[in-house]
C-alpha cells in the first residue's frame, strides 16, 4: 500500500474513535502493516502539557515473535536495536574503530532504562541525526517532529503492543551541551502505551462508511427541505 495513503487511513481511523476534547499528549499509533509488520506514526500535539521537538523515541515490542525486528526509518531518521546495556552507550552506538561524539540516550533523555521500560525489555531506538559546531547540537539533515506535526515512515517486524518514550530540546533548533553533565538538561520527554489503530482495510471501511452516512443523512436534510 502506498505509504502516504497508509499514513492518511492510520490518522483517520483514530480520530474516528469515541470523541474526545482536546488533544494533550503525544501519540505513538501502530497499526499492522500485514501478517508481520507493524507501522508507527508519531503525533506532536502542539498543546501537550510540555512542548518540544521529537528529535527521538524508543519503542519496546514483543519479544516473543518470530523473526528480527527488521527495524526502518524515514529520510533523516535512523534506527538502533537497543538493550539496558546500551542505553548508557551514545546513541546509534559507537562504530568500530571510530568515535561517537553524540550523548547516551540516559544523558539525553535524562531517564533511566527501567522508567520506561521493563530491564529485559526488547527496544528499538528511532532519532534524528544530530552533529556538534561550536559548542551547539543541530539537527542533521532534516528537522525533527515539530509540535502540531506528525511523522510516519517508521516500522519493525512482529506485531502490535508497544510502549514507548519520546524526547527532543524545549528550546527548538538547538541542543544543550550540558546534558553530558547534567542529564536531561533543556529536554522534554514523554512516555506512554502506543495507541494500536484498525488495519488499512479496517480503516478504510469504516471512512467509506462514514463518508456514506454523510451522504444519506445530507439527502435527507435536502429532501426536508424542498
Amino acid at each position: 500500500m502506498n505509504p502516504r495513503l497508509l499514513h492518511i487511513l492510520i490518522l483517520l481511523a483514530a480520530l474516528a474513535g469515541p470523541a474526545r476534547a482536546v488533544q494533550q499528549v503525544i501519540q505513538l499509533l501502530e497499526a499492522q502493516t500485514d501478517a508481520t509488520h507493524v507501522g508507527y506514526t508519531l503525533v506532536n500535539p502542539l498543546n501537550a502539557a510540555t512542548v518540544f521537538d521529537i528529535t527521538l523515541f524508543a519503542v519496546s515490542y514483543p519479544s516473543a515473535q518470530p523473526g528480527p525486528p527488521d527495524p526502518i526509518a524515514p529520510a533523516g531518521w535512523s534506527a538502533q536495536v537497543l538493550a539496558l546495556a546500551d542505553w548508557s552507550q551514545p546513541i546509534g552506538g559507537v562504530p568500530i574503530g571510530g568515535v561517537n561524539f553524540r550523548p547516551s540516550w540516559a544523558q539525553f533523555t535524562g531517564r533511566a532504562f527501567t522508567s520506561a521500560f521493563a530491564a529485559d525489555a526488547a527496544v528499538l531506538g528511532y532519532y534524528v541525526d544530530i552533529a556538534l559546531s561550536a559548542g551547539q547540537w543541530s539537527y542533521v539533515p532534516i528537522d525533527p517532529v515539530h509540535p502540531g506535526a506528525s511523522l510516519a515512515g517508521f516500522s519493525r517486524g512482529g506485531t502490535v503492543a508497544s510502549d514507548f518514550l519520546a524526547a527532543g530540546p524545549v528550546d527548538a533548533g538547538t541542543f544543550v551541551e550540558s546534558i553530558f553533565d547534567a542529564p536531561g538538561t533543556g529536554m522534554g520527554t514523554f512516555s506512554g502505551a502506543a495507541t494500536t489503530v484498525p488495519e488499512p482495510s479496517a480503516a478504510l471501511l469504516v471512512l467509506l462508511g462514514a463518508g456514506l452516512c454523510g451522504c444519506c443523512r445530507r439527502r435527507r436534510q435536502r429532501e426536508r427541505s424542498v
